[in-house]
């Protein structure tokens, strides 16, 4: 019984030493690629599921452009410093997105009208 009662908080804890930040096997992992959408969704309330109607809106969609390298020791400093909120304990780096969407904006026409 005991012994089952210890193997099931080890299998429990297990994780959390294994991904903690005190844990001293992590590495911070840099990015290396990214994407970023952003979609308008918008939903009519309904009345029964044969009435419900949504339509989506790709706003924007971009591949990051311009992928930093982390910040070291004296820019983490500065950053936290103007960003007050920010955690104390994190890994920076900068990631840069273009101004203009790598997708067309497609709009269709209303639904139910000609």
């Amino acid at each position: 019984g005991w012994l089952l009662l210890l193997l099931v908080i080890v299998v429990i804890m297990m994780p959390l030493v294994i991904f903690s930040p005190v844990s001293p096997t992590t590495e911070a992992v840099p990015i290396t690629t990214g994407t970023m959408t952003l979609d308008f969704t918008v939903a009519e309330a309904c009345e029964n599921k044969y009435s419900c109607r949504s339509e989506s809106l790709n706003l924007y969609k971009a591949n990051a452009n311009n992928i930093g390298p982390r910040y070291d020791e004296d820019d983490r400093e500065a950053y936290i410093k103007d960003n007050q909120r920010a955690s104390t304990n994190i890994d920076l780096q900068e990631v840069g997105w273009p101004k203009s969407s790598q997708a067309a904006l497609l709009v269709s026409r209303p639904i139910g009208k000609s």
